[in-house]
């Protein structure tokens, strides 16, 4: 897939490893590092099915939102757009 980010701050936490490093500390930096490259390589369908990355759709406020796990508590954030382009909405440890 294709990636986008929702915003400019996302972009540089998503790009820039030690910005990565400094949010999400030296685990969850390599850990995000490895969604992004797994977000790129394989289609939803399969990131779903075989649950890549602890990848599942989430409910309530955030209902057609996708999640991937990181180090805890943080995770990936992202929807898709025509089934080949993830726009990256968050990396949060943000679970309400």
């Amino acid at each position: 897939m294709i990636i986008s980010y929702k915003n400019n701050k996302i972009k540089k936490i998503c790009e820039d490893a030690q910005q990565a490093e400094k949010n999400l500390g030296s685990d969850g930096a390599c850990k995000l590092k490895t969604r992004l490259v797994e977000l790129q390589a394989f289609p939803l369908k399969i990131l779903l099915r075989d649950r890549v990355g602890g990848c599942h759709r989430l409910t309530g406020d955030r209902k057609g939102q996708i999640a991937m796990s990181l180090k805890e508590p943080f995770r990936l954030i992202f929807t898709v757009k025509n089934s080949d382009t993830a726009i990256v909405i968050d990396v949060s440890s943000d679970y309400h």
